[in-house]
């Protein structure tokens, strides 16, 4: 009970007891597996080869926005710098949602709304570290911890 009697006497401005960098990598993790497991193919990239490859070529570029995403949260998420729980939930949940969209693609399940989701994530995930204070001492830390 002292865990929801902390989160109960939060307020917006307290990082929660839980280690936000675990709930994002169980996110991340699990829409991932959850969408890549779960997805049908369709059946019409099963004609056309060619166009399936195009498609995964694609998916793997779009890893390449969703592995900094991840890595700006996690740093933005260490325990020594203050973070609002709105921008907390903002931030797992554009890389969550980015993450199954990547899969989405990835599987060729549903690629219009994948990618549809996928940038709609990508454009959250920049307007919160526009609007979020502390994003720049983050990125000062991340600079440091790269020397």
């Amino acid at each position: 009970m002292a865990v929801v009697d902390q989160i109960r006497n939060a307020g917006s401005t307290t990082v929660l007891p839980v280690s936000l960098q675990m709930v994002l990598v169980a996110s991340v993790l699990g829409a991932g597996l959850g969408i890549g497991l779960l997805g049908q193919t369709q059946e019409r990239y099963f004609v056309d080869p060619e166009l399936a490859q195009l498609l995964r070529a694609f998916a793997v570029l779009k890893l390449a926005f969703l592995a900094p995403m991840v890595l700006l949260a996690w740093v933005r998420f260490a325990p020594s710098a203050p973070l609002p729980t709105p921008f907390a939930a903002g931030y797992i949940a554009s890389v969550t949602i980015a993450a199954g969209a990547l899969a989405l693609i990835a599987k060729l399940a549903a690629v219009g709304a994948g990618s549809l989701l996928f940038h709609a994530s990508v454009a959250g995930f920049i307007l919160l570290a526009f609007r979020d204070q502390g994003f720049v001492d983050s990125l000062k830390r991340l600079r440091a911890w790269r020397r």
